[in-house]
């Protein structure tokens, strides 16, 4: 966001549908990828474009790639998600070291409730993957090996497929203009 603007602008729950409704009878696609980072940050809107997608029947497969926030989603959401044909779902924890999300990245991730979204995730039979990134500036071996404990222990109660990925610094982002600086 550092990149564009600290302002998110949301289309209506009913121009979303229809835009799926256009792209089903225009061009037969029954699976849809929601490049939304903010797809669950709003309750209401996220539940009612389940809603109309259950509403109309419109008996498609939707995954969320880019990922949701577990710190605003939550087990009425997902299962809302899962009966309007959502069939997969991404979280990001980034770290399973606590000292990372605080002190290197300044992330509020509760990693207790990833937990407990996964697994209820794994309950429900909605596939889900958990995104996490390693190289970060000041983390420790150490932290990288909480990363791969948490993510075992993530695959452990279900869940279905894991990415490491190399920490790459974004012009704009806090740690990119921290390392310039150093």
């Amino acid at each position: 966001s550092a990149l564009w603007s600290r302002k998110f602008r949301a289309r209506s729950a009913e121009n979303v549908v229809a835009e799926i409704e256009e792209c089903i009878r225009k061009y037969d696609i029954k699976e849809f990828h929601f490049e939304d980072e903010n797809l669950t940050l709003d309750k209401a809107r996220i539940n009612r474009i389940c809603d109309i997608i259950i509403e109309k029947k419109l008996n498609i497969k939707w995954q969320t790639p880019n990922g949701i926030r577990a710190s605003v989603t939550d087990e009425n959401t997902l299962l809302k998600m899962k009966q309007s044909g959502c069939n997969h779902v991404t979280f990001a924890p980034e770290s399973g070291s606590e000292r990372v999300l605080k002190d290197i990245i300044n992330k509020s991730q509760d990693l207790d409730k990833v937990t407990r979204l996964i697994k209820y995730c794994h309950k429900i039979k909605l596939k889900c993957c958990a995104y996490f990134v390693l190289g970060l500036p000041g983390e420790t071996s150490a932290d990288v090996e909480l990363s791969i404990k948490y993510a075992m222990k993530l695959a452990r109660l279900g869940l279905n497929e894991v990415t490491f990925s190399l920490f790459i610094p974004l012009p704009g982002s806090y740690l990119y203009d921290e390392l310039k600086k150093q």
